[in-house]
């Protein structure tokens, strides 16, 4: 995955297919975004290879993997 947008133009409120963000269609890996004011919980089943980022204005982004 790479963006086609800036840093500045691309934030956390928006599609990461807005931002250019895609899925690959020649391999197994899926993933899903879910936004929230909320953060997020360290729950012990959420696999570690899920991303999570935060942008200045509290929102969470999370990237699922889903198989």
């Amino acid at each position: 995955m790479s963006p086609l947008l800036s840093a500045e133009d691309c934030l956390l409120e928006k599609s990461y297919t807005d931002c250019g963000y895609s899925q690959g269609k020649d391999d197994d890996f899926d993933w899903e975004q879910i936004n929230t004011k909320q953060k997020p919980s360290s729950d012990p089943w959420v696999p570690s290879e899920t991303c999570v980022s935060v942008s200045s204005r509290s929102w969470y982004s999370t990237l699922e993997l889903v198989s």
